[in-house]
């Protein structure tokens, strides 16, 4: 089945360390469209986050997060020096992550 994904960049700024980080999403277009009456349905999305990631507690923290938000998936370092994964749960906990 083939679907069409739309990809999102954000930027996250983080004033303490002055550092940059970019995440890219690829959220599913019907997720986009605000669906109404889905609050069953688990979304799934796959993101890489470029900039300095790697050695700060960037995936711990991600699954601290996750665990707070209720959603499941997995994200782990690349040889680029990104971290790469993917998040799933109710749409609402996906848009807070």
């Amino acid at each position: 089945m083939s679907r069409k994904i739309k990809k999102t960049k954000l930027t996250t700024e983080q004033p303490a360390a002055n550092l940059t980080t970019e995440v890219e999403v690829q959220t599913p277009r019907s997720a986009l469209a605000g669906m109404g009456g889905d609050e069953h349905r688990i979304y799934s999305s796959m993101f890489e986050v470029f900039g300095i990631v790697q050695g700060v507690f960037f995936r711990k923290h991600t699954q601290a997060k996750a665990k707070q938000l209720g959603l499941g998936g997995w994200c782990m370092n690349t040889r680029e020096g990104t971290v790469k994964g993917v998040i799933e749960g109710k749409l609402l906990g996906l848009n807070e992550m």
